[in-house]
Order: structure tokens, then sequence, then C-alpha cells
């Protein structure tokens, strides 16, 4: 798996990075930031998960020159000694750590494997759609397709003007 998250994160002068166990609120910390940036009338940026888009982990503010994200797999923020980095499960008492911590370590496991597993179907999709590709593609006309959008687009311009 691959991102960009640096590319969003560096240029900002201060960086937040949250880190804390799954249910600790990050998302919900980030999506609160965001709610009072916009209701002070700052532009903003949020990003959501890829995997499940109801939760926000990356917010910059340019306005401010900050940003604010989450590191966890799959996608880590590389630690630099100038970040702010806040662990949300200093909250938490250290039993009840200790006692979630077999169970968090299975679906962990199993989160792993299965996302594994999707990677590889995603890997044959695409294989099966470039053999597929490979056939059609020395019989298509470029240069027609081109003309013919030229023409399409040319016929609408006079019918609005």
């Amino acid at each position: 798996m691959v991102n960009h998250l640096e590319s969003l994160i560096d240029p900002m002068p201060l960086k937040i990075v949250l880190h804390g166990l799954p249910g600790t609120g990050r998302s919900r910390l980030l999506y609160k930031v965001a709610t009072a940036g916009v209701e002070r009338g700052l532009d903003l940026e949020m990003f959501h998960c890829a995997l499940n888009p109801d939760r926000v982990e990356h917010l910059v503010i340019p306005d401010l020159g900050v940003a604010i994200t989450t590191s966890e797999e799959p996608h880590a923020y590389k630690r630099c000694k100038s970040d702010i980095w806040i662990n949300l499960n200093s909250g938490f008492r250290e039993e009840g750590l200790e006692q979630d911590a077999e169970i968090l370590s299975t679906v962990q496991k199993y989160y792993w494997e299965l996302l594994g597993v999707a990677i590889s179907y995603i890997r044959q999709a695409k294989e099966t759609h470039d053999a597929i590709e490979s056939l059609y593609i020395p019989s298509m006309d470029f240069d027609a397709m081109g003309e013919l959008r030229t023409r399409v687009l040319n016929k609408i311009i006079t019918y609005i003007t």
C-alpha cells in the first residue's frame, strides 16, 4: 500500500500527531477541531480514511499553518523531533489496556490477514483488466476519437451561443 501523507503534512509549520489505540477518539477529536475551525471561518482540508470513509484521519488548516494527523498503520506518519505527539492512550488505566491487549492483538491479526486477501483480489482484477485491455486497445483509433470529441464539443457550443 502507498500513501503520500508527508506531502500533505510536511509543508505545515506546526504538526500535531494523534496516536492511540482503536476507540481512543482520534477521529472524533479531529472532527470536533474541524467543526470548530469552520465555525470560526477557517478554510480547512479534511482527509478521510480510504478503508473507512466515515473516519477523519488528517486535518490541514493552511490559514494557521497547522496539520493534525493520526499515525496508525497502514498510514503511519514518520516521527520528527519538532512534531507534537499526543498519546491518547494516556487517558486509560494500565490494567484496562492489559485486559484488552489479547483481543486487540487477535483483531489486528485478522485485519491484516483480510486486508492481504483483499489486496490479492485487487491485484487479480488489475491483471484481468490489463489482459482485456490488451485485446481491444490495438483496435482503438484515438485520433478519430479526438476528432469526434472536437466535433461534438463544437456542436454543443453552437447550441449554447
